[in-house]
């Protein structure tokens, strides 16, 4: 089972790379740099977000298993 949640988000990652750098040029382009580095910078900010208001701050311990 892990080594196909390893290679999902291998792909995953993989695939959006290059997404998020077409994206982030195409911003670059049409705004500037700045404007580019700002929207990065946000959604970075809020991908940690999600983790400390998510349900995994409020775990104290794993679920029970099958």
């Amino acid at each position: 089972m892990l080594g196909r949640v390893n290679a999902t988000l291998n792909l995953l990652g993989n695939t959006l790379n290059p997404v998020g750098a077409v994206v982030g040029g195409l911003i670059a382009t049409a705004f500037s740099l700045r404007i580019a580095m700002v929207v990065g910078v946000i959604g970075i900010t809020l991908g940690g977000l999600c983790l400390f208001i998510g349900p995994i701050v409020g775990r104290k311990a794993l679920p029970e298993g099958r």
